[in-house]
């Protein structure tokens, strides 16, 4: 194989250009636009602890119901307890998810009050991040549904279902 082909594609640089980062300045539309997602951000980071909260807790009920209720068969027990730190890992996700929204729109507010270069970097970092955050757990979702969905089906099919 040529060596060629396995470099990475690095454009050059042209002098008679300036640099990207000199020739980029906030324009208050920027500002208005930033402050207008703002609360969006803030809202979804509630809105993913409410429900990191919630589950949470239904998980604990849940937990404690099934394992009072199985009449101290360690089976349903050790069920009980290992379905519910599952769980457990999910609502742990969300948290960080809505921690790390919330960490995005603190960014976004100290940028806007204070029209530093240095907060509207930290406020795109926390961006990536979050949104990176949040692509994982949703392709884990998806993954985690769809293996339930397949599991339904299967056990469906092997107990004589429809």
């Amino acid at each position: 194989m040529d060596e060629q082909q396995d470099a990475p594609i690095v454009p050059e640089h042209d002098a008679r250009q300036p640099d990207l980062a000199d020739a980029i300045r906030v324009t208050p539309r920027m500002i208005v636009a930033l402050r207008g997602s703002r609360p969006w951000v803030l809202f979804l980071s509630i809105c993913t602890f409410a429900i990191a909260g919630l589950s949470g807790l239904v998980m604990l009920v849940l937990m404690i119901n099934t394992a009072a209720g199985s009449q101290s068969r360690p089976e349903a027990i050790g069920t009980a307890i290992g379905s519910g730190l599952v769980s457990m890992i999910f609502v742990g996700a969300y948290a960080v998810a809505g921690f790390r929204l919330f960490r995005y729109a603190r960014s976004i507010r100290i940028f806007c009050l204070s029209h530093e270069t240095e907060y509207l970097e930290q406020a795109f970092e926390a961006q990536r991040a979050a949104w990176r955050w949040l692509g994982i757990l949703a392709v884990v979702l998806v993954g985690f549904y769809g293996l339930a969905v397949l599991g339904y089906l299967v056990f469906g099919l092997l107990s004589g279902g429809p």
